[in-house]
């Protein structure tokens, strides 16, 4: 028995490796959902949907394939991986949904909003700009106004 361990091993190492670039080569839509690797004393079967392995053999005259101990790990734990990110970017969308006040409660501007049609400054808008425009020069004057008095009148009068 001891014997058998290092030789099916040394058989399944390179099943292994055959069955992982068998299924990086196989085109996407063509074959079936498993892949079988000739290994000593039967194959190496690759499920190409979940990714398991089973080692098949021969017992009298039936076949029986036991997954893989090593294969089942790490897809579970590449299943569990995948769906903490999966969970972590859902919760970023909510974030950034909620922020950008585009989740539930969609705020204004969202993508369901149609957009207000620009309208034109009417002379009363123009007229309220340019007196906003002239305190903020008088302002600007008469704080420079009084930096030259403070320095002693040196420079252009404004």
């Amino acid at each position: 028995m001891s014997n058998k361990v290092p030789t099916i091993a040394a058989g399944v190492l390179p099943a292994l490796l055959l069955a992982s670039v068998a299924m990086a080569a196989a085109p996407e839509g063509g074959g079936g959902r498993y892949t079988m690797s000739p290994t000593e004393g039967g194959f190496v079967r690759l499920d190409t949907v979940t990714g398991t392995m089973a080692l098949c053999t021969r017992k009298d005259s039936d076949w029986a394939c036991a997954d893989m101990p090593e294969s089942a790990d790490a897809s579970r734990t590449r299943i569990e991986k995948l769906e903490g990110e999966n969970k972590e970017l859902k919760n970023e969308i909510k974030r950034l949904e909620e922020t950008f006040g585009q989740g539930n409660g969609a705020a204004p501007g969202g993508p369901g909003d149609t957009p207000k049609p620009f309208a034109m400054p009417d002379e009363k808008d123009v007229d309220k700009a340019f007196d906003y425009m002239e305190s903020m020069i008088k302002k600007f004057r008469e704080r420079m106004k009084k930096l030259e008095e403070k320095e002693g009148g040196e420079g252009t009068p404004l």
